[in-house]
């Protein structure tokens, strides 16, 4: 009997050291993602709405990717459900790239 636990118990173990690796692979890469389409759309935007100009707008929104990057990589962590997490994540990368591609072409 505990042969059978045991190997239940390591495949759960299994599973939840792929869902960590999963979400650490999130939080690097997809954070690092849509912290640069935000400072990207940032960029864009800051000059766009404020008297500030253009070289400004980029060092206000490149400064604030760290902020984004960081919660982006709490946030991956903070949500239940791995599958729902990547489900926001490219969700939220498609809306910031088609953002991007709206808004580009102010420049």
């Amino acid at each position: 009997m505990s042969g059978t636990s045991n190997s239940g118990g390591k495949n759960r173990g299994r599973h939840y050291r792929w869902e960590i690796v999963g979400r650490m692979l999130a939080a690097i890469a997809g954070g690092y993602l849509l912290a640069a389409m935000t400072a990207a759309l940032l960029a864009i935007a800051i000059p766009a709405i404020s008297p500030l100009t253009r070289a400004e707008g980029v060092l206000i929104a490149t400064l604030l990717s760290f902020l984004f990057y960081a919660l982006f990589a709490m946030w991956v962590f903070s949500m239940r459900s791995a599958g729902r997490m990547w489900t926001c994540l490219m969700l939220l990368a498609a809306l910031l790239a088609g953002l991007l591609a709206v808004f580009s072409d102010t420049l």
